[in-house]
């Protein structure tokens, strides 16, 4: 939800939309406006490119891509 919120996607008012994008990725500890700003100027720029898209760089608790470096608990990503 927080990143179709970023996309102001769910609600016609663009305040409420930035305020459940607020909500939602500040749940997990995130700043809604930095992620927001990294999101549309580096995966909307270099969508799905390894070293350019920050939304695909290496990341240890999810595997993105399939150049990413395999590892044991990325077998559960799907639960």
């Amino acid at each position: 939800m927080g990143h179709d919120e970023a996309h102001r996607t769910i609600g016609r008012s663009k305040w409420v939309n930035s305020l459940i994008q607020f909500g939602c990725v500040s749940l997990v500890g995130v700043n809604a406006y930095l992620w927001r700003m990294r999101h549309t100027n580096s995966h909307h720029i270099f969508p799905n490119v390894n070293d350019c898209d920050s939304d695909v760089d290496e990341n240890p608790v999810i595997r993105l891509s399939p150049n990413q470096p395999w590892r044991a608990h990325f077998r559960y990503q799907s639960l």
